[in-house]
């Protein structure tokens, strides 16, 4: 028997410099852009350094001001100015730059150590506001959390659990670890098996797989050097657990570079009843949306991705896409038709049961029942979203069903569901 899942994490991220330019005053370019975690301080030897370069023949004094983004200055930054240039904090984002008539700006470059803390997830940058210097404007970024798009999938069967990371991601890593393995309560990792990391492109000879120790329910997917750039792969192969416990063993994999999402998977129990046995007549499943988010949860097992995001309409209501939803609740992509000259989606449940929706239209049609919503379906961005508690209900859904956390901004969604003996 194989299980399969996976999960995809992403994050916008723009790359490299975005410069705002009125004329070429000034070159502006940053030495490297980190790859940093969540509070971390840049310091030390390898700084990032923002290296501006005369253009113009520029004499004299001058000033000009830089602005952190997800990003805080350092105190320590007043001092390392160069001669003729004196740094003064503003904000703990922004920084004065006076350059005085005694640096020789026509024949040495202005060099300024993004001596910075990061703060969030995404990237840091820092923008050049000229102010009275003929300094080109541009924002640069210098440092960044969390991968853009990684995809994690766990392949489960007789010879142990398989995890297969690939990396679209084109900057280096640092050595250390890269996410964190954690078991269930009653589980640990079984050392004595045989496990075997891989690695391809940038991750080539560097990848290790490491328990904590022995009996241990954490371990760790980690780089033995710092990588290349470029893209890469990362395979772990036959990892086994062994232990017991009321419950069936939950696999959490967590990145450590950041505050990426940490996905969890459901495993087989190492010495059990056979899977015949153990299915209930009756299961319960769930999935959980979350606004802005471009996936769904599944049993708290899997993550799907999606090509649309679900929002917060204008009258409140949680806004989901089309097929995501139907999909998510279990109907394929054949039971949903579309209606391009009345801009109609009809949906079939399965049960004979048939649900049609028109854009901009405040009713939704129950085979021939009519019920008014207070909100109404849209087509945003080039998706059909159709408000998700008035459908859900019609498909006959009860309240509660459907779950709002208004912390999380997100929608869990439960039902019961016959399983196959």
């Amino acid at each position: 028997m194989k299980r399969f899942f996976v999960m995809l994490l992403t994050a916008t991220l723009t790359v490299g410099a975005l410069p705002v330019m009125g004329f070429a005053a000034s070159t502006n370019t940053v030495s490297r852009d980190i790859s940093a975690s969540e509070g971390m301080e840049l310091t030390g030897a390898n700084v990032p350094e923002l290296r501006i370069t005369d253009e113009e023949g520029t004499t004299g004094d001058f000033y000009f001001e830089l602005t952190l983004n997800n990003a805080t200055w350092l105190d320590s930054i007043t001092s390392q100015a160069q001669s003729g240039i004196t740094f003064t904090l503003l904000s703990d984002t922004r920084l004065m730059v006076q350059v005085t008539d005694g640096f020789d700006f026509q024949n040495n470059d202005i060099v300024i150590p993004l001596a910075t803390e990061v703060e969030d997830a995404g990237q840091a940058t820092v923008t050049i506001d000229p102010k009275d210097s003929t300094i080109s404007a541009g924002t640069y970024a210098f440092a960044h959390v969390n991968y853009p798009g990684m995809s994690i999938q766990m392949e489960e069967s007789e010879d142990g659990v398989q995890l297969m990371f690939e990396d679209d991601y084109p900057y280096a890593m640092r050595q250390g670890r890269l996410f964190q393995l954690t078991l269930s309560r009653g589980y640990t990792f079984d050392t004595s098996a045989t496990v075997e990391a891989e690695g391809t492109g940038k991750y080539n000879g560097r990848v290790e797989f490491r328990p904590m120790g022995e009996n241990s329910s954490t371990a760790y997917v980690q780089i033995s050097s710092a990588s290349a750039t470029g893209e890469g792969t990362i395979t772990v192969s036959g990892i086994r657990i062994k232990g017991s416990a009321e419950n069936a063993p939950v696999l959490s994999v967590k990145p450590v570079y950041g505050s990426g999402s940490s996905i969890s998977y459901t495993l087989m129990a190492p010495e059990g009843d056979s899977e015949e046995d153990q299915a209930p007549a009756v299961q319960q499943k769930q999935v959980k949306f979350v606004a802005g988010g471009n996936y769904y949860v599944v049993d708290n097992d899997s993550m799907v991705a999606m090509e649309a995001a679900p929002f917060i309409d204008e009258n409140g209501r949680t806004m989901l896409p089309l097929r995501a939803l139907s999909n998510a609740i279990g109907i394929d992509a054949n039971q949903i038709h579309w209606d391009d000259a009345t801009k109609t989606v009809t949906i079939e449940d399965g049960s004979g049961k048939e649900i049609r929706v028109t854009i901009g239209q405040q009713q939704i049609y129950v085979d021939n029942r009519v019920i008014s919503m207070d909100t109404q379906a849209v087509i945003r961005d080039g998706y059909t979203y159709l408000p998700m508690r008035a459908v859900l209900n019609a498909l006959g859904f009860d309240d509660s069903n459907i779950v709002w956390n208004e912390r999380e901004k997100s929608v869990t969604i439960t039902w019961e569901e016959a399983t196959q003996v």
